[in-house]
């Protein structure tokens, strides 16, 4: 049995190692995508995200609403 948990050690540390490369690879594609932009593009999609959403509600009036996410 020792070498199915030697196995299973090897498995989780190669997964682990994996998902923290894969987060180090998702914060670079950030930073470079924010690096291609113009300042004045940036600047629009920070105001965009900040921004409250509108949300249509059938059979009623659209009311500003903010998006808790």
């Amino acid at each position: 049995m020792g070498s199915l948990r030697e196995r299973i050690a090897a498995y989780v540390d190669v997964s682990a190692n994996l998902l923290t490369q894969l987060n180090e690879l998702d914060e670079l594609r950030e930073r470079v995508r924010k690096a291609q932009l113009s300042p004045r593009d940036a600047q629009a999609i920070e105001k965009a995200r900040h921004r409250p959403r509108r949300l249509l509600i059938a059979g009623a009036d659209a009311r500003k609403i903010s998006d808790p996410f």
